[in-house]
């Protein structure tokens, strides 16, 4: 504890003081030997102080933790975390699942429109040219690549292939308040939509306090709704 006090003093660089004071009080209070130990490091401790000013629903992953520290350089010369984790996502990303098109033959919709592929910074989709970053349950697919598309028809937005997800989502200001498996194409059963948190958060969105709707159909083939909300 006494190293990780004078590392922070040393090496402190984050955005606010007082504000990266709370955050490693806090983590240190309610995580355990494993996270203590890692940031008692140099490198760890670096780690911890770039996630907590880029991505702070992740500064207390230690698998983000491990990777961070041994990537700093690389975040260096990339410009810094958020640059160095869109060129690190797309070439490591892994995949969770394949939901197939139901209908993959099916002509392309005329109105299908593709309005970007979503950037994240800390945690929260970034600003879409003219589309902003507030969406009310609006159409995306995550392709097996790691790409968040954001448009109008999962179809024409996950080109009629196989996706790691697609629904529509809900966010204000960037913030994910939302995520419905909502798909006439993609239909993901409850068991493909209850993996989504984790994907999304492996795009690096923070997903807690957002909810979860799943819409199934029951055994007499009735469509219903679950709500759940996401707590990590």
């Amino acid at each position: 504890m006494k190293k990780i006090v004078i590392l922070f003093f040393v090496l402190h660089s984050c955005f606010s003081y007082s504000q990266c004071l709370k955050f490693l009080m806090e983590d240190l209070a309610i995580n355990g030997k494993e996270f203590k130990a890692l940031v008692n490091e140099n490198s760890g401790f670096k780690a911890w102080q770039v996630l907590a000013e880029h991505a702070p629903s992740l500064r207390t992953d230690l698998n983000e933790l491990n990777l961070v520290s041994k990537n700093l350089e690389a975040i260096e010369k990339a410009g810094g975390y958020t640059k160095w984790k869109g060129l690190y996502k797309a070439r490591d990303w892994k995949s969770i699942q394949h939901i197939a098109n139901k209908f993959p033959t099916e002509e392309m919709p005329l109105d299908g429109q593709l309005w970007g592929i979503a950037e994240i910074e800390s945690g929260y989709i970034k600003q879409m040219a003219s589309k902003g970053n507030t969406f009310n349950d609006v159409d995306f697919v995550i392709t097996t690549n790691g790409e968040l598309k954001i448009g109008k028809k999962h179809h024409f937005l996950g080109n009629a292939s196989s996706v790691e997800a697609a629904g529509t989502i809900k966010t204000v200001n960037g913030k994910l308040k939302k995520i419905s498996n909502s798909s006439g194409h993609y239909f993901p059963t409850v068991d493909e939509t209850n993996k989504f948190p984790e994907i999304f958060r492996q795009l690096g969105i923070d997903t807690k306090g957002a909810s979860l709707e799943i819409k199934y159909l029951d055994d007499a083939g009735n469509l219903k709704t679950q709500t759940k909300f996401i707590t990590e």
